[in-house]
């Protein structure tokens, strides 16, 4: 089959797959599946190759190897489609996620003091710029030329980077429920996300801001006023147009090169190109994720190549072990162990996970499970956060907040009784 046949059937499957999302999540047009399948499609489609294919042009690269990516992708969200409209599994897990719902003293008290809770985070968040523009190298250009020092002087001090840009995202959803219920709520969210978006800015990374708007509509549509089709359309315009002016900016190209920018696509189709005979490594890529919860500083004999970096390295040999990494379709973790299949199955169990986060959000509704959310479905917020000092964090908060497990789901609330409106349990 050519490749805009299977374009075409990606973007009839996002559209029926959204209408399902909005039905189901009654009329909710902000939820999981939505926000994730937006931004596969986005990646997709503003590709080079993909651009080409749409205009008519000559392809740089083999329009069949292009028609291939295009299949996989269509596979990987019929999957995801198919887990999402799966209820029950997530519907039973909720219910057993005790941790969510349990309340103990002192998690209330933390949040029903959500601004000492934000200042701490941004010290935190202050600290560690600190600490990554002293040892970076990159000192006041953190400030002067936030980009440039983002591009060049990372290196060394990336921890310091990442939980900068975690303890925001903190700091900044602490402040946002902390105008939950409050009079002129949006005015306040909007002002908050203006702020926060200029420190983001001194960050380097678009995508920072990008994210602070996107956690302010999730905001805004869950616990203040849900967002309709009209106010979505211009949400979308907007961020659309800051986004791309940002890219354009950031890139140092033109606007319509900054579009065709997006190389996800691309990169796939070099891999198929550069390992036409690559053999499945049947489970070995998905394992070998687990070395991310690794520190080097205790295993210094850890793997360099691991996960997703099998990727960067069969298509740039070195590129992984120095760090460089390519951008990847969600799908490419499967296919490297279990070809279609594996991609099928990564889509089946990608729903079930949007399915859960989503059913967990409508039934809880407070600022962990809300970080969780837009993690999991909008911005890996999460993402570079490494996995065995995440753990550490996790069980340090388990400790602080004394939250204990029991049979039952919760003291005050239940799964599906508790809507995630007003202003009771906030942490």
């Amino acid at each position: 089959m050519s490749g805009l046949v299977y374009l075409l059937g990606l973007c009839l499957v996002f559209l029926v797959g959204n209408v399902y999302a909005v039905i189901v999540a009654r009329g909710q047009i902000i939820n999981a599946f939505s926000f994730f399948s937006l931004e596969l499609v986005v990646k997709v489609l503003l590709s080079t190759a993909v651009l080409s294919l749409v205009v008519g042009e000559a392809p740089s690269q083999s329009p069949e190897l292009v028609a291939r990516v295009l299949g996989m992708t269509l596979i990987f969200l019929l999957g995801a489609m198919a887990g999402y409209c799966l209820k029950g599994p997530a519907r039973q897990v909720v219910r057993r996620s005790k941790i969510f719902f349990s309340v103990t003293p002192k998690r209330w008290r933390l949040g029903r003091n959500l601004p000492a809770v934000a200042s701490v985070f941004l010290a935190l968040a202050v600290a560690c710029f600190i600490l990554l523009a002293w040892s970076g190298g990159g000192g006041m250009l953190w400030v002067t030329d936030p980009r440039y020092a983002y591009q060049h002087y990372r290196g060394g001090a990336g921890p310091f980077y990442v939980f900068g840009q975690f303890f925001l995202y903190c700091s900044f959803a602490s402040v946002l429920f902390w105008t939950r219920g409050r009079r002129g709520a949006l005015a306040k969210v909007v002002a908050v996300t203006l702020g926060y978006s200029m420190l983001a800015y001194f960050l380097g990374s678009k995508r920072g801001m990008v994210t602070m708007w996107l956690m302010t509509i999730v905001f805004q549509s869950y616990f203040i006023r849900r967002i309709r089709v009209s106010g979505m359309v211009i949400y979308g315009l907007v961020l659309t147009v800051v986004f791309l002016t940002l890219q354009a900016a950031y890139s140092g190209y033109g606007l319509i090169s900054a579009v065709g920018f997006f190389d996800y696509t691309d990169n796939m189709v070099r891999f198929f190109e550069m390992n036409p005979q690559f053999s499945f490594m049947r489970g070995g890529a998905l394992w070998s994720n687990l070395w991310s919860i690794v520190p080097r500083s205790l295993y210094p004999a850890k793997p360099d190549v691991y996960g997703l970096g099998y990727i960067t390295e069969m298509v740039y040999p070195g590129a992984a072990g120095r760090g460089h990494f390519l951008g990847v379709l969600p799908w490419t973790l499967f296919y490297l162990d279990f070809g279609m299949l594996g991609v099928a199955a990564g889509g089946v169990a990608t729903g079930l996970v949007l399915r859960y986060f989503q059913l967990l959000m409508e039934s809880s509704g407070n600022l962990v499970v809300f970080l969780l959310f837009v993690n999991y479905a909008i911005s890996p917020v999460l993402k570079h956060v490494p996995g065995f000092t995440l753990m550490v964090l996790v069980f340090i908060t388990l400790v602080l907040l004394r939250v204990r497990f029991s049979r039952r789901v919760g003291v005050r609330q239940h799964p599906f009784e508790n809507r995630g409106r007003g202003r009771g349990i906030v942490f």
